[in-house]
């Protein structure tokens, strides 16, 4: 089975870990728990879990917490070969939650390794991006330099070898000098994606459409991708496909924290895609196919929110 690529950042999460951890504000927190974190990373670890062959493609910093994210990768089956070591610092982000297990961040990765990896490394595995299933992305690699370079190689580098892209957009504007300029790249990004999944603002931010999710899901696939999906927290998601467009509902959990639940659902969303071998032409894939995998993506995303962490609560099957 061919690979998946995971692109982008990966880091160290430090969750307040108090013993209201519902309540835990960064002014007030004494205790923290080490994690994995980074958006690629996570879905990384979620697909491995499943069962799919994947790689992460990036750049952390030989450090302490480098070596962490380095061994805690290996051990859940996650190929880091294409992870390269830099001397900058690896990216360290600060969580706390509030009262109905939001996150909310605190990060410390100014010029950090993950966004100072450089078009060359990208080049130096085209042999493993040319024999991907798909690549899977984010938008906050486009934000600095280097990594905005890399990034535009690696879309480069799909589109000439036929490689899918799944495209979470993951929109941090804050990571931005100019939020219109991210908004923008943003957009352009989701033009060469086939699989696109993004939160309700987040498509509201690229499209105008406000309040309704299934209306949102639909002019994003104006854009081109082949499947959109916009998630919508507790109330599931509503996706655009040839097929059929249509809603799917989460289950009802009693949430710990919702971080990383966007990577579960796209970690099962792919996984699911893969088993059903449709992710290579996944707009011909049929209504009942698209219909279940994002229900069960949804499912994912639920049982991530039941555990501390963005990967503790990731499925071991679908």
């Amino acid at each position: 089975m061919p690979p998946v690529v995971c692109f982008g950042e990966a880091l160290v999460d430090l969750f307040a870990a108090d013993a209201q951890p519902a309540r835990s504000s960064l002014a007030e927190v004494e205790r923290f728990e080490r994690k994995l974190g980074g958006a690629p990373c996570n879905v990384a670890v979620g697909l491995a879990r499943l069962g799919v062959p994947v790689a992460l493609l990036g750049q952390i910093g030989r450090d302490a917490f480098g070596d962490f994210i380095s061994a805690e990768l290996a051990r859940e089956g996650v190929d880091v070969s294409a992870l390269a070591r830099s001397p900058r610092r690896t990216a360290l982000a600060f969580v706390g939650r509030d009262a109905r297990g939001e996150p909310t961040f605190l990060f410390y990765r100014e010029r950090s390794a993950d966004a100072e990896l450089e078009p060359r490394h990208v080049e130096a595995h085209g042999e493993l991006i040319g024999s991907a299933a798909a690549v899977h992305l984010g938008t906050n690699t486009l934000a600095v330099q280097p990594c905005a370079s890399a990034t535009r190689r690696l879309v480069a580098l799909c589109a000439e070898r036929g490689v899918p892209i799944s495209l979470d957009l993951n929109l941090r504007l804050h990571l931005w000098d100019d939020a219109a300029r991210g908004v923008e790249a943003a957009r352009s990004l989701a033009r060469e994606a086939a699989l696109l999944k993004a939160n309700a603002d987040e498509a509201a931010l690229l499209t105008g459409v406000e309040g309704d999710a299934l209306a949102a899901a639909r002019a994003l696939a104006q854009l081109g991708p082949k499947l959109v999906v916009v998630t919508r927290g507790a109330d599931g998601a509503a996706y655009a496909h040839a097929s059929g467009d249509g809603e799917a509902f989460a289950p009802a959990v009693e949430v710990v924290d919702t971080t990383g639940a966007g990577d579960a659902f796209c970690a099962a969303l792919l996984a699911g895609l893969i088993a059903d071998e449709v992710l290579a032409d996944v707009g011909a894939a049929s209504a009942a196919v698209i219909a279940r995998r994002v229900a069960g993506a949804c499912a994912a995303a639920a049982a991530a929110c039941t555990a501390l962490g963005a990967t503790a609560g990731l499925l071991r099957s679908l």
